[in-house]
This record gives structure tokens, sequence and C-alpha cells, in this order.
């Protein structure tokens, strides 16, 4: 099991690299009017698990990709440091039309580029509503990964097969500054508890001292929120600071910072749906490319209202985790006014379990099995014998048959998350798509994933918090 806490932390959604620039979808233009088709560069890569001596061994000092250090062991040389190597060696590279007949495409696994393990296609090498499936073959499992067209962009792509030695991935890991820091808050008449937040840590426990130690931060620039309750746990001060004005630790009288009073409110009316059970619901703060736990409540009520300065520096939204009918269900609202409005009466998910549909030559999983409502992206996952599905897709996903790789049936478990969103965007669904695969990332040994570099996971969490949407899982 990994420590809560790691030395060097991940990310996420610019989750991909290669051709297409910033975290977009893949170089410019589309294929119309006779402009240049658009490029997607796919990076396979197999994750491996060393302490820091043996993984400078098989890629070199400092040359690595740290996506996860596991610090649970006391002797700091037993740390197991999570990293990616180079993956060129592909099972296979398969392309199928709408239908789930093989299409005419030239594209294969040699296409693979076996000194980088990139994968550079067009979209012309995919037929319009077809997929393209990889197949990762390791330890007589079939892994199986299969994205449909309107659902492909730039990606790190984990696959379980051994790679043997390869040149591993460098560039893009998140580190935090070797030094802990300390702070004093300064606090004004009414204020009885106080809290630090921090990317790295996340928010401290309310406690009655002034003085916040052990904070580790980025080795990057990075803001931290240091906030001021009264004896009802409302917040009432807060202070935005950069991590310059944080002293280090050994300081015996660090900087002190003080508090801003609040002078306005913000309002959330809350609806559920009928039978849903309430988790939780964050207001979330964005400011400086950061977002932070502004305040959360665990009993629901019909409105939520909280202390929050109206400035224009500063974003919210807030964020409701609970469930209907056995469907975990996250849902964000972008807070734009004083008094908003959030409502969650529309999902509709069945409580009977969704089956894929196999009366026809091939299975599908129908997403108007789970939902009425507008769904943007689809990610199911099933096992069948020896195979391992993974699919994506932006409606009904088909499961490809593929020679000699178990085909499912009606019967088959099938677990599914999807998007539901009016508002979506690239960015939006790069996030949904690499939503449990950032910060802290602990590689699954079966199936295919798609991956964050670390260094996106701050992007990445704006993103997720800066758009209406509904994720749904079961």
């Amino acid at each position: 099991m990994k420590a809560a806490k790691t030395a060097i932390l991940l990310t996420l959604p610019a989750l991909m690299v290669g051709c297409g620039g910033s975290g977009g979808s893949g170089s410019s233009g589309g294929n119309n009017g006779g402009t240049t088709p658009t490029t997607y560069t796919w990076q396979f890569v197999q994750m491996k698990e060393l302490p820091k001596s043996a993984m400078e061994q098989f890629c070199g000092v400092g040359n690595a990709t740290v996506f996860n250090i596991d610090d649970s062991d006391s002797d700091s040389s037993n740390w197991l440091y999570t990293f990616a190597a180079k993956a060129p060696n592909i099972s296979d590279v398969i392309v199928y039309n709408a239908d789930g007949s093989l299409a005419n495409s030239s594209l294969d696994k040699f296409d693979i580029n076996q000194t980088n393990g990139t994968l550079t296609f067009t979209e012309n090498d995919v037929p319009d509503g077809g997929y393209l499936v990889i197949v990762d073959s390791s330890n007589s499992i079939d892994n199986v990964l299969s994205v449909e067209k309107d659902a492909i962009q730039n990606f790190v792509v984990k696959v379980n097969r051994e790679q043997g030695q390869q040149s591993c991935l460098t560039g893009g890991s998140l580190i935090n500054e070797s030094r802990l820091k300390k702070v004093n808050t300064g606090t004004f008449n009414g204020i009885v508890t106080t809290s630090v937040e921090g990317y790295v840590d996340g928010k401290s426990t309310k406690d009655s001292g002034t003085i916040k130690a052990d904070i580790e931060v980025l080795a990057t620039n990075e803001s931290l929120l240091l906030s001021g309750y009264n004896a009802s746990s409302e917040v009432i001060g807060y202070k935005f600071i950069n991590k310059s004005e944080l002293s280090d630790n050994s300081s015996s009288t660090p900087n002190t910072v003080f508090l801003d009073p609040i002078f306005d409110n913000k309002t959330i009316d809350f609806t559920n749906t009928v039978g849903a059970v309430f988790g939780s619901l964050t207001m979330k703060a964005i400011y400086s490319g950061l977002t932070f736990d502004w305040y959360d409540w665990t009993t629901e009520a019909n409105s939520f209202t909280t202390s929050a300065p109206d400035t224009s520096s500063i974003d919210y939204s807030s964020s409701y985790k609970g469930t209907l009918n056995g469907w975990s269900v996250d849902h964000n609202s972008v807070l734009e006014n004083a008094a908003n409005n959030v409502s969650l009466a529309a999902l509709d998910m069945p409580t009977q379990p969704v089956s894929l549909d196999c009366s026809g030559t091939n299975c599908y999983f129908s997403e108007t099995d789970v939902t009425s409502l507008n769904s943007e992206l689809n990610t199911i996952r099933l096992s069948s014998g020896n195979a391992r599905y993974a699919l994506v897709s932006t409606g009904n996903a088909l499961v490809p048959k593929i020679t000699n790789v178990t085909y499912p049936d009606s019967s088959t478990t099938i677990s599914s998350k999807m998007l539901l969103s009016e508002n979506s965007s690239v960015e939006l669904r790069k996030a949904f798509l690499v939503n449990d695969t950032t910060r802290n990332y602990d590689p699954s040994a079966d199936y295919i994933e798609l991956l964050a570099m670390p260094s996106d996971d701050l992007q990445h969490r704006v993103t997720i918090a800066s758009y209406d949407y509904t994720f749904i899982s079961k």
C-alpha cells in the first residue's frame, strides 16, 4: 500500500505527450478542405517500482520521471520509486470499423518506434466511428485497450508486458523542495483555530496553534492558503501566500502573515436525487493555478452558506460526492454568483446491474441502459477468461473480436464510468480519462491504463474544478 505522503509527486491531464502541442487533441487542422489531418502520438510505457539506487542503475542518475514514492519504510534506501520505462514491444495494433469488422488500414504494431516506444498516426488511419485497439499479452493475460476514433487524443499508455532493458521516460516530474517550511499565522478577534493548505500535504487539521510547521512545498513556485475559523468552525479569515513568505522549519522566529477578514458569502441551494445518499459537499477555491478546499460539509441540507471573498482573483466551484442506486456520483458546479443552485434531481441510474448487449455479431455496452442524460465519454472495464478489456467511447462501446482472445458474453460483469456534461471540452475529457491515474499513481497489475505525467496534475485539478459535469461509476 502506498504511503500517504510522497517525496515526489505526480500529476495530470496534459496526460499527453508528443505531437499536438500543450495538451491539445493533436496537431492543428482537421481533414476538411484539404487541410493536414490531425496527428496523434501514443507513448507506451511499462511501470517499474525499484529502490532509488536500482532505478538509477536502470535509467541513469537523475534521469527518470518519478510517478510515485512509497516512503513508508523508515530507511530511505528502501523507499520504492515508481517510474516508467519506454515500451516498444506491443503484441498487436488493430483498427476496426464501426461495425466491428477489420478496417482497411495500414496501421499496425510495426509502426511503433522501437527506440521511443511511440505510435504516431493520423485521424485518417482510423475510419469514422471506428476503433483503434491495442493488445498487450503478458503472463498468459491478454490486455486489450479499445478507443473509439472520436475519443482519441495524445496518450501515455501503460502496458504490462515485460520490456526488458529500455530507456526511461524523462521530464515531467513534480519535485518537492528539500527543506520543510514554517509560518506564524496572525489572527484577529473571533478566530479560535487556523489551518494551512498546500499542494503536497493538502489541508492541515484545524488547531488553536498559530505556528504551522513541517510544511512541504513544491520546488517550483507555489501558493498556499492560510485560514482562520471561529468557535463554530466557520471560516472568517484567510490569506493566500507565496511559498517565498514561509520561513525555514528551523527558524525560531518564523515570518508572521496576518489573515484578512471576510465580508462576503457564497450560498449553494442544493437539490439531491430521490434515493441518493449524501457523502460530502466541498467548496473549492481556484487561485493562481491551484485548487484549494475552501470549506466542506458532511451533512445534507437544502442550502449551504459560507464566508468567501468576492474578488476577481479567486474562482469557486462545488464538488459533491455521494451515491445513487449503488452508483458513485461526483458532481462539480461552477459557482459564479453569491447565490447558486446545484441540482442533481435529473440523475436516473438504474438499480439493476448493467450488462453487455450480445444479441448481434458483437457485444456492446449501451449507455442508454444507464442514463437518459447526455454522456460525453464512457470507459468500460471487463474481464473474460484470460482477457482484460478497457473500452473508451463517446457512445455505445463495441467489444472488438480479436483472434485467440477470450470474448465476453451478456453474463460478463462490467464496471463503467461515464462523463455526463452539456459543456464538455478536450481538457475535461482528458481529465476524466486520467482521473484515477494521477497523483500517487499505483499501477494495476492487469488492464492497460491511460496516464498523466506528474507535472500535469496541477492543471488537471484546475480543469476538474472549472466545469459543470457529473462523473458516475459502478
